[in-house]
């Protein structure tokens, strides 16, 4: 079983509340219910991805399979989930409330294994582990020395790739390195994923030729769709301001207004990029009960004007000082954005 830090909070997807109107039934009860323990210790079929058990970097909302579960018994369970997956493909009124990683999604697909990159952008340590090699590749300086071939196990412990005992890694054979990570990451959870991709296979019958149409993203949107929050639309943005909060300036400030009115103009993948740098999250709440947390936007006097922008992601908090105009604001605000939220582990 998984300890306290590898769950999810349970209320991130209510199993009955008055204002779905489209859940308003017992099966749909059922689907919640199933999704809340899915997403707890008590049925560890899911765990947090490594940024989500580090409180981290990117990703940190998803989940993906638990390595652990090798039981041949629960394979049963993911031919299951597998099963529900297919349904819902085929079921416009239906959607799987777990928010899987992008690698699980990957791995549901044929053709699209994900790359050693992919990953790292689910594992802060892998991405630095990673980095720490690529730019003395790109800058043609100290080559770390005496580096093992190692990655991080399903224990979260460091150890040396299985039948690569005592190599090092070098220039040259980086790249076999990084494929080498990512063969070991895919070969983890293989079993599983090959239980999960019969459930969908049969589930669809006839119909699984589809899935040869659908990359990876589109099966994800497909699935999900209920719990990816599209910004373009008014009444999304208007659902996110309302369940925003502030702190050393009120809503009515020019700073704020300046804040939205940035926001509002922001293209589909700059408000993506943004919920990303204030949350580390891929995805938000579809509705306005289901924010287990309020966006905070806090204005700090003391730091120098036109300072850039903050974030505290385990807070969803954004951090602003005064700025002179929303020019040098939007300047800031999107440079900070580019950054991301950073890959160590949030610190107060």
């Amino acid at each position: 079983m998984q300890n306290n830090s590898n769950s999810f909070e349970t209320n991130h997807v209510d199993s009955y509340h008055a204002d779905d109107v489209e859940e308003d039934n017992d099966a749909a009860f059922v689907w919640r219910t199933m999704e809340i323990e899915l997403m707890s210790d008590q049925l560890p079929l899911f765990v947090k991805t490594a940024n989500g058990r580090l409180n981290s970097a990117t990703k940190r909302d998803c989940f993906t399979i638990n390595p652990r579960m090798t039981n041949p018994e629960w394979m049963k369970c993911y031919q299951f989930i597998g099963a529900v997956i297919g349904r819902i493909m085929v079921k416009s009124f239906l959607y799987f409330g777990v928010p899987m990683a992008p690698t699980f999604w990957m791995l549901t697909q044929k053709n699209e294994i994900p790359s050693a990159e992919d990953f790292a952008r689910e594992d802060a340590r892998l991405k630095l582990h990673l980095d720490s090699f690529e730019e003395e590749l790109e800058d043609g300086g100290n080559w770390p020395e005496d580096e093992s071939w190692t990655w991080i196990n399903s224990a979260d412990k460091k150890e040396e790739l299985p039948g690569h005992e005592g190599k090092v890694v070098t220039r040259e054979n980086f790249a076999e390195y990084k494929n080498a990570i990512r063969d070991q990451l895919v070969a983890e959870t293989a079993e599983q994923m090959k239980h999960i991709k019969m459930g969908i296979k049969g589930t669809l019958g006839e119909m699984n030729y589809i899935r040869s149409f659908l990359n990876w993203h589109d099966l994800m949107v497909l699935v999900e769709t209920k719990i990816l929050k599209n910004f373009d639309k008014e009444d999304g943005i208007a659902m996110f301001k309302e369940n925003t909060v502030y702190e050393g300036n009120p809503c009515e400030d020019e700073n704020i207004a300046r804040f939205w009115k940035i926001f509002d103009a922001f293209n589909y993948e700059d408000k993506k990029a943004y919920i990303n740098f204030v949350s580390g999250k891929s995805r938000i709440a579809d509705k306005s009960h289901r924010f287990t947390q309020k966006h905070r936007i806090v204005t700090k006097s003391d730091r120098p004007v036109g300072s850039v922008p903050t974030s505290k992601p385990s807070e969803f908090e954004l951090t602003l000082a005064k700025y002179t105009g929303e020019e040098q604001l939007k300047e800031k605000l999107i440079e900070a954005i580019s950054k991301g939220c950073g890959l160590e582990p949030d610190r107060d």
